[in-house]
């Protein structure tokens, strides 16, 4: 290298032995050829700062154009060195080249943080060259999308504006739409989905016209996913079904593979469990083979939140473990936040309190890192659903205030729905049910046709029918909520709970034990301690009134057993606090002493 740019008369190496001799270099012997290094940082510095622009430019050049020559099959593993060369060189068409090369390995790789810093190479080299339109709009969507995974949202949504006005100037009807649906993926969930979706609707407009079968796919797609966000699950599936369809007559793999992993999402946010297994089973295996990492994570959270309801944490816990993983290996902060939120929301079902705390916490540390309000959102309703579970009302009435106000300012109903049902939940624990129905009644109007976020809101409302003494009323709430539920075992149990207290108010006392009996046996099956504590506490009321006292005693001890496991694992001494002045372990441990 140093003989090809030496370019002086007479020969190189005994200057370096003088040098080295002088104690400026010295010799690594421990390379297959010699290498020269500079004893002190500092020496190099001076040694560069004295050349003049003129030369140090030449000589750039020269080492660029030497490593090419030198090592013409090396050229891909060198491209971070030509970059750096041939721009202290000023040669900037060749920089381009070479930096953009070397952050789409890196991007391959994951490694993004290496990724963004070779396209702020590119992107720099690019104007200085005077490139086209179309070679700078490539690279800032490259540096977007790596801005994206990062959690950079800002950052992203300055290179896609700017994309988008380079596109403008060329009048090409597909870039534009795809940087359009691309800025509305950025600003739902992240800022606002209505200005969103209007903009993904933009896209959509525009690349109909141009019979671009693909482009429209991918528009399609991400209309189907805004649509989703906005509880309208059967425009959104019907948006991803047509997608699908394009991509398959086009045999377009990742599309189809990227398009099956959000039918998955909307059947989970519309409670379909068995089709959201389908589309993750179909989807998968695709994408571990086009090595898509960070949707392959998302499939896997879908799954893993559709086997925790039905089959209980044991089934949900291997796919949980291994999507975190991903995140974390893809530098993927967004999803990383989703994950923990996802993981707090199966734990809260299954009682792992501890774990929930732990998990939502870190779900809204990352997200309020990268400015991602749709995971602060769910980050929110994680955290003060622990609260609640804890028999912390009033701190779960705070947390789930401010989550209401995110929910509102991003302008999804599907969130905004969750906050409502989760308010009405907490006001129904602090005994305001009037203002708790109110609220309950809000929610399931926002929740539309996301079963998922309807669910819980449809039992509580039964629940105050039940206290209302309304018990023909919240028989029928009870049943339509079981109904509703579907294969959703950790909610139709709760459900089944309620209807048994109502069939007991109604004096058809065998027909409630054999309910509750039946959704005790379920929610064994599952795993989930907070139900059968509950349908165990509802057992043992009914079986005392009925004046079988052994009986009712054990299944008040089982509920005892069940809520002290619990509380011997929380490590926060104001949730164990709460947890154990909570209703159900009062009502567990009234008289046990005797």
């Amino acid at each position: 290298m140093l003989e090809a740019i030496f370019g002086e008369a007479g020969a190189l190496r005994p200057h370096l032995l003088e040098l080295s001799r002088l104690e400026f270099l010295y010799e690594r012997t421990d390379t297959e050829e010699p290498v020269y290094v500079f004893k002190h940082a500092l020496t190099q510095d001076v040694a560069q700062a004295t050349l003049v622009a003129g030369r140090r430019r030449d000589l750039h050049r020269r080492a660029a154009e030497a490593l090419e020559a030198l090592y013409p099959s090396r050229i891909e593993e060198l491209a971070p060195v030509l970059a750096h060369h041939y721009g202290m060189a000023e040669a900037w068409a060749a920089a381009v080249t070479h930096a953009t090369r070397a952050a789409e390995a890196a991007r391959a790789a994951y490694a993004n943080r290496e990724a963004l810093a070779h396209y702020d190479q590119a992107v720099t080299a690019a104007e200085r060259a005077g490139l086209g339109p179309e070679a700078r709009i490539r690279l800032l969507e490259a540096r977007a999308d790596v801005g994206t995974v990062l959690g950079d949202f800002e950052r992203a949504r300055d290179d896609l504006e700017s994309a988008l006005t380079l596109a403008e100037t060329l009048g090409a009807p597909t870039n534009r739409a795809r940087i359009l649906w691309t800025l509305g993926a950025l600003w739902g969930g992240h800022k606002d989905y209505q200005k969103g979706i209007d903009l993904t609707r933009r896209a959509v407009a525009l690349i109909e016209s141009t019979g671009d079968r693909r482009a429209l796919a991918e528009a399609r797609a991400q209309l189907g996913v805004m649509q989703l966000n906005l509880s309208r699950i059967t425009e959104s599936r019907s948006e991803l079904e047509r997608a699908l369809v394009l991509f398959r007559e086009i045999g377009d793999e990742a599309g189809q593979a990227r398009t099956l992993e959000m039918l998955a999402m909307n059947a989970w946010v519309g409670g379909a469990i068995s089709d959201t297994e389908r589309y993750v089973t179909d989807a998968l295996p695709r994408l571990r083979a086009l090595g898509d990492r960070v949707t392959e994570l998302s499939a896997l959270a879908s799954l893993a939140a559709v086997q925790s309801s039905r089959d209980g944490w044991v089934a949900a816990e291997p796919s949980l473990r291994r999507a975190l993983e991903l995140a974390r290996a893809t530098g993927a902060r967004g999803a990383e936040a989703f994950v923990h939120a996802v993981t707090a929301e199966c734990g809260i079902n299954f009682g792992l309190y501890e774990l929930a705390a732990r998990e939502s916490r870190l779900a809204l540390e990352v997200a309020r890192e990268i400015g991602h309000r749709e995971w602060m959102a769910f980050a929110l309703a994680d955290e003060g659903s622990v609260r609640r579970a804890c028999g912390d009302a009033a701190g779960a009435r705070r947390v789930h205030e401010e989550m209401l106000a995110i929910a509102r300012e991003l302008g999804t109903p599907l969130w905004t729905a969750d906050a409502l049902g989760n308010l009405g939940e907490d006001l129904a624990l602090a005994g305001n049910d009037e203002a708790a129905a109110r609220y309950l009644a809000e929610a399931l109007t926002h929740a539309g046709e996301a079963i998922k976020h309807a669910l819980r809101p449809l039992i509580a409302q039964a629940e105050i029918l039940l206290r209302a003494g309304r018990v023909e009323d919240a028989l029928v709430a009870a049943r339509h909520a079981a109904s509703t539920a579907g294969e959703v075992g950790v909610f139709v149990v709760d459900a089944r709970r309620v209807e048994g207290e109502a069939l007991a108010a109604l004096g058809r006392v065998d027909e409630a034990l054999a309910v509750l009996r039946d959704a005790k046996a379920a929610v064994i099956e599952i795993g989930a301690a907070p139900g059968r504590w509950r349908i165990c506490l509802a057992l043992g009321r009914i079986l005392s009134r009925a004046g079988q006292v052994a009986p009712a005693a054990a299944e008040t001890a089982e509920a005892r057993a069940l809520l002290a496991a619990v509380s011997s694992e929380l490590s926060d001494p104001e949730l164990r606090r709460f947890f154990e002045r909570s209703a159900p372990w009062r009502e567990a441990n009234e008289g046990a002493a005797g």
